[in-house]
């Protein structure tokens, strides 16, 4: 009787588990809420610089720092689809270049119920900042 009251519990929390996750979730992302949906590059949503390069001694430093900007792409796409995998799919993505010079991510994802959206992040403050510190790290590597 033990077990099957645990078991129902485990299976309980794990049925909620896709409600409460992406609020779980958005607690860490550091998306600049400007109240902008991503639907096109005029409208894309800003994603700020938390990644720490200065103290990175390393490329895979480097790329695991970076990664948080990615991650919180992938936040935002959870809180706004749902779950990953269950709700929705990644398809393309690839770095864009803005009329205005601004970097944006751009990502299509395909829905559970087969539509299609691309969403458009402005990912201009991560990137700088790993290009400058990559071009820091080149001219540092040049003089030695």
């Amino acid at each position: 009787m033990k077990r099957y009251l645990i078991v129902s519990i485990f299976s309980a929390l794990l049925a909620a588990l896709p409600f409460y996750a992406p609020r779980i979730i958005a607690a860490e992302t550091n998306v600049k809420d400007s109240g902008a949906d991503g639907s096109s590059v005029d409208k894309a949503i800003v994603i700020r610089n938390k990644s720490n390069y200065e103290n990175c001694e390393s490329d895979d430093q480097i790329r695991t720092e970076y990664g948080k900007s990615i991650d919180q792409e992938y936040t935002y796409l959870t809180n706004k689809f749902g779950m990953k995998g269950l709700d929705w799919n990644p398809g393309l993505q690839s770095l864009v270049k803005g009329a205005n010079s601004r970097d944006y991510d751009q990502i299509t994802v395909r829905l559970s119920s087969g539509e299609t959206k691309t969403i458009y992040f402005d990912v201009t403050e991560p990137y700088e900042a790993l290009i400058a510190l990559e071009k820091q790290r080149t001219r540092g590597a040049a003089r030695k």
